[in-house]
């Protein structure tokens, strides 16, 4: 992508079957991507090599991975829950409070 680096906080259900973790064939012959391999494209453009993630205690049913120290200056964060296609309010105060502090607000 043109943009380069990027913060980036993804939320996804394990069980989602909208938007499967391993992407889905869809009609007319598209493909939804596989999400662990559209992250490790992020991962790359981000520098952040092949260290493991932190992983952080569980909070508000979400489990998150956070890769940071990349060579960008960039964090990105994975975060999963046990459920589908959902999204609850605690997870989208949780993404604006991820948005103001990787703006430095």
């Amino acid at each position: 992508c043109p943009s380069g680096p990027a913060n980036i906080m993804h939320v996804h259900g394990l069980d989602d079957g909208t938007v499967p973790m391993a992407g889905r064939r869809l009609g007319g012959g598209f493909k939804q991507g596989d999400v662990m391999r559209g992250l490790a494209v992020w991962r790359a453009v981000d520098r952040c090599g092949t260290a493991e993630p932190e992983i952080e205690p569980a909070r508000d049913d979400l489990t998150c991975r956070r890769w940071v120290g990349c060579g960008s200056g960039r964090e990105l964060r994975l975060c999963l829950h046990g459920g589908g296609h959902e999204l609850k309010p605690a997870w989208i105060a949780g993404a604006f409070a991820f948005v103001r502090r990787v703006a430095g607000r």
